[in-house]
C-alpha cells in the first residue's frame, strides 16, 4: 500500500502527463488559456508571498538549476510536492494547486511553440513565393536551368533574411519568459 504522500506526487506526475495532452487538444484555443492563466498566475504569486522564505531558497536552487535548463521543471515540481504536503486540503484543491504550480511551465512552452510556428510559417510563406516565381518564370519559357538557379538563389536569400531575424525572436521569447511568473 502507498503512503498518502506517495499517492499524491504519483497524482502530480499524472496532472502532468495530462496537462500535457490537454495542452496539444488547446492548441488552438490559446486566447481563452491565456486569460486563464494569468488569473493561475496571480494565484501563484500570492501563494508564493505567503511561503516567504521558502521563496528566497527556490530561487536560489531554481538559478542554480536554470544553468542546466532545470529551473523552472524543479519549481514546478518541489511547488507540486507542497501542493501534496496541505493534509487539510481535497483532493479537488490538490488537484487545483498542481495545476497552478504548472501553468507558468505550460505558459512558457505555449509561448516558445508559437514564436517557432510564426517563424517557420514566415519562411515557408518566403519559399512558397520562390516556387510561385520558379513556376511564372517556366510557363514564360524561360529554360529549366535557370528557372533553378533562381530558385535556389530566392529560397538561398529567404535563408539568409529569416536567420537575421532569430536574434530579434530571440530576445523577444527571453523577455516574454522573463516575465511570466513574475
Amino acid at each position: 500500500m502507498h503512503s498518502p504522500s506517495a499517492e499524491c506526487m504519483n497524482e502530480a506526475l499524472a496532472s502532468t502527463a495530462r496537462r500535457k495532452r490537454e495542452k496539444r487538444e488547446e492548441k488552438g484555443k490559446e486566447e481563452g488559456g491565456k486569460k486563464e492563466e494569468e488569473e493561475e498566475g496571480e494565484e501563484e504569486k500570492k501563494k508564493k508571498m505567503r511561503r516567504g522564505g521558502e521563496r528566497g531558497k527556490e530561487e536560489k536552487e531554481g538559478e542554480q538549476g536554470e544553468e542546466n535548463g532545470e529551473g523552472e521543471k524543479g519549481l514546478m515540481f518541489r511547488c507540486s510536492a507542497n501542493c501534496c504536503e496541505d493534509s487539510q486540503a481535497s483532493m479537488q484543491q490538490v488537484h487545483q494547486c498542481i495545476d497552478r504550480c504548472h501553468a507558468p511551465l505550460a505558459q512558457a512552452q505555449a509561448l516558445v511553440t508559437n514564436e517557432l510556428e510564426k517563424f517557420q510559417d514566415r519562411l515557408a510563406r518566403c519559399t512558397m513565393h520562390c516556387n510561385d516565381k520558379a513556376k511564372d518564370s517556366m510557363d514564360a519559357g524561360n529554360k529549366e536551368l535557370q528557372v533553378k538557379q533562381q530558385l535556389d538563389s530566392c529560397v538561398a536569400k529567404c535563408v539568409d533574411d529569416h536567420m537575421n531575424l532569430i536574434p530579434t525572436m530571440t530576445k523577444r521569447m527571453k523577455e516574454s519568459l522573463s516575465s511570466i511568473g513574475k
